[in-house]
């Protein structure tokens, strides 16, 4: 053996910078943001139940919850994160596969 394998380590939960797929049943945000890949910009604990503040790509003026800068937001409970991952693409192919019922 000529070297050993690092640990990667395996994160529970996402961090800023991470891209996500949400799901959500309240149904004047699920048809936009279920099918969406937004990006976690800020992690508040202190804001009780509503910790994760996930920028999407044009949002619709009556789903923004609150704006930083240019950013505006949707604040989500960590359960309704379903995926998230680093890289964009292997977002963008959960998407797909869910979309054609691979």
């Amino acid at each position: 053996m000529k070297y050993i394998k690092k640990f990667e380590m395996n994160e529970n939960e996402p961090s800023v910078g991470d891209y996500v797929i949400c799901h959500t049943y309240n149904t004047s945000e699920s048809d936009f943001v279920n099918n969406r890949i937004g990006k976690l910009i800020k992690i508040d604990y202190e804001n009780g139940v509503f910790p994760y503040y996930i920028t999407y790509d044009n949002i619709p003026e009556i789903l923004v919850n609150d704006k930083i800068g240019h950013d505006y937001m949707i604040t989500f409970p960590s359960i309704s994160i379903k995926y998230w991952s680093k890289d964009k693409n292997e977002l963008e192919l959960i998407l797909n596969s869910d979309k054609f019922n691979i």
